[in-house]
């Protein structure tokens, strides 16, 4: 079970409505949106940018977390509206094959702060939309991982998406450690 008090040089994130929580380091920028989500027609649809807020007031299901590296990140979504059913859905993607993202590996039983669920590792180098020699738009020039995860508990879901250069593993390390705080 994650801590209720952060570390030294750390500093805790809260959703109050739902009770979500994060332990972050003091130097990394963090901010908090409401993705607006609506259905027309019986489809769900999301904002693609969030409505960004100054500070972790209530309602918020969005946060960004920015290091301090150029490439990473840290994001997560509370109550995404269509989260994969299961590992196989993720790893057999069709439109991440199309964009060229690598699956690097599988997390079939990740746990976390009360939390359950999946996740897998990605390499998103040379990562665009295209097929054959047909490209939409750049691909990713950068050697990325990215880290996706589907978790839920407590009458929650949550979707943690971890981007770091590949060579920056100690970063990778304090990322994961600031994950592995996620808590309900």
């Amino acid at each position: 079970a994650a801590s209720t008090t952060p570390d030294a040089g750390w500093h805790t994130v809260r959703e109050p409505a739902s009770g979500l929580a994060i332990d972050l380091p003091g130097a990394w920028q963090s901010r908090v949106g409401l993705l607006g989500r609506r259905r027309v027609l019986g489809v769900l649809i999301e904002s693609p940018e969030p409505k960004w807020f100054d500070s972790s007031a209530p309602g918020w299901n969005r946060l960004e977390v920015k290091p301090g590296v150029d490439s990473a990140v840290l994001q997560v979504d509370l109550d995404p509206p269509s989260p994969p059913a299961d590992l196989a859905a993720v790893a057999n993607d069709k439109w991440s094959k199309l964009a060229n993202v690598t699956l690097l590996d599988t997390h079939p039983d990740l746990r976390i702060g009360g939390l359950e669920g999946f996740g897998v590792t990605q390499g998103l180098k040379g990562a665009g939309i295209g097929a054959g020699g047909i490209r939409i738009g750049e691909s990713i020039k950068a050697d990325v991982l990215q880290t996706q995860m589907w978790l839920r508990g407590a009458g929650h879901s949550v979707h943690l998406i971890l981007i770091v250069p590949r060579e920056a593993a100690a970063l990778r390390e304090a990322m994961e450690r600031a994950a592995g705080t996620l808590r309900f």
